[in-house]
């Protein structure tokens, strides 16, 4: 297998598993909370906030969300914040849903995500980025994924490509996250 093969694989690999990931946000399968023993204290890592405000005052920055959404999505569950293992950062993860499954959008602030691999340049309101659209597969829609930083924190935007979600709706929801 070539190089630029081994990077499709690679490239579908996450997209797949971001995609999994916001399903299984949308599911409610995540504990309200969960913590990590071994240390000398227990230390919470993963947290629901039912709104912007909280979920800030939990991670110690503005949380950012779209001013834009399709009409007859909705917001699903709690805006998620987790600590991932070895980060010194918080990442707060929104979902939307018009549906049982698809299509659906997840946002991700992270301060500390550096990007994503391969994909192409695109720019996101003024700022630099990378866009990547994975196929179908299987029961799995095609997917955008968008990853651009606006100063220190750093914006993942997933969506499925089904009914009235299309690329330029996402490129509009994206340019209108603040």
């Amino acid at each position: 297998m070539h190089f630029i093969g081994k990077w499709k694989i690679i490239i579908a690999g996450l997209l797949i598993f971001a995609i999994s990931l916001a399903t299984f946000f949308v599911t409610g399968s995540l504990l309200n909370s969960a913590t990590v023993a071994g240390q000398d204290e227990e230390v919470q890592r993963h947290f629901r906030a039912a709104t912007l405000e909280e979920a800030s005052n939990i991670v110690g920055y503005t949380v950012a969300t779209p001013a834009f959404i399709p009409t007859g999505f909705k917001k699903q569950m709690n805006i998620t914040v987790d600590k991932p293992m070895g980060n010194s950062q918080m990442r707060v993860t929104q979902i939307w849903s018009s549906g049982d499954k698809y299509p659906f959008l997840c946002l991700i602030q992270d301060p500390s995500l550096d990007g994503i691999g391969g994909g192409e340049p695109v720019e996101v309101e003024d700022f630099r980025g990378v866009r990547l659209l994975s196929k179908a597969n299987g029961d799995i829609p095609t997917g955008l994924t968008l990853f651009w930083r606006e100063g220190n924190t750093a914006f993942l935007l997933v969506g499925t490509m089904t009914g009235e979600l299309d690329e330029e709706t996402i490129y509009r929801i994206a340019e209108s996250v603040e």
